[in-house]
């Protein structure tokens, strides 16, 4: 057939392994929404520039479902699953290709899941003034320029909203269909927090595809102070200053859980190394220099 739409929908290539790939590969559905209709899918000889093999589309037949902003939304899960594809002896193959579409705050997501099972997004945005991370593979149009919100899942959103804004000075800036986003001093991608309703989720353990905290920047050890301060006077269970040598930071928990850090911006990560060299070696604060060997053979190593 066609080309279908791309409108709320995802493209999985695959090699040409099977005559028939809509017999031969599982096709999966899952809804984001409630209302949420499973897509149908399609294959094509009529691959787009770039790729190879035949090409997946998911697309939904009927004449909703195309990411609409309001009740008429059904973005959803949709999944491409192969079959092991043997190359001889007991060597094989297999195949995942997940593609999930959710149009959010009018941006468009392409939520994925990394190999620990942290689930990350990747988002359109023409408002981020910050500049792109460019690499020979990727030109400055389709480059990532940063960390864009940080989301909090929450069975109660309410006192946790409120604790930003009361007690953080954050400013609730949009709401939409159970998520609620938060900004700071300027409703810009980097500056934003979203909350996330979710009542029915599990409680957060730390481990494997978690995130252990979410960490706020202040300009110097007296804006550190003051919120610490503040927290304090208010009863909130927040830490001493911790020295991180690249930093200072305080921590804290939220009403629904969430282990919150304050650190402040200096004396910033040059303090022992040059920036044209970050990351190139293995740095360590001097309290944890008497160990340096046990700690690196724990370490995988990096080739650059």
């Amino acid at each position: 057939p066609n080309t279908p739409p791309l409108t709320c929908g995802a493209v999985g290539f695959h090699d040409d392994f099977e005559d028939d790939p809509t017999t031969a590969w599982t096709l999966s559905n899952s809804g984001v929404f409630p209302e949420y209709t499973p897509r149908d899918w399609e294959w094509t000889s009529e691959v787009p520039e770039g790729g190879t093999g035949r090409a997946f589309f998911a697309i939904d037949s009927r004449v909703i479902g195309n990411c609409i902003e309001g009740d008429d939304d059904q973005s959803g899960m949709m999944g491409l699953e192969s079959p092991s594809i043997v190359l001889g002896g007991e060597a094989s193959l297999a195949f995942d290709h997940w593609v999930a579409t959710e149009p959010r705050f009018g941006d468009e997501v392409l939520r994925v899941r990394d190999p620990s099972g942290l689930v990350l997004e990747l988002i359109a945005n023409d408002d981020d003034p910050r500049a792109p991370w460019v690499v020979e593979s990727i030109d400055a149009a389709r480059a990532v320029r940063g960390l864009y919100a940080v989301t909090l899942s929450v069975r109660d959103p309410g006192p946790s909203v409120r604790f930003l804004t009361d007690l953080l000075g954050w400013d609730v800036v949009a709401d939409e269909r159970g998520r609620t986003r938060l900004s700071v001093e300027t409703d810009q991608p980097g500056q934003r927090l979203e909350i996330l309703h979710a009542p029915d989720g599990p409680a957060g353990v730390n481990g494997l595809g978690t995130v252990h905290h979410v960490a706020m920047a202040v300009d110097d050890d007296d804006a550190q102070a003051r919120v610490r301060e503040g927290l304090a006077r208010l009863g909130v269970d927040v830490t001493p200053v911790r020295d991180r040598q690249y930093f200072r930071s305080i921590y804290f928990r939220e009403p629904g859980g969430v282990l919150y850090e304050v650190a402040t911006v200096p004396p910033g990560f040059t303090v022992d190394e040059e920036l044209d060299s970050l990351g190139r070696e293995l740095k360590l604060p001097p309290w944890e220099e008497p160990v340096r060997g046990s700690i690196e053979r724990g370490l995988p190593v990096v080739r650059l």
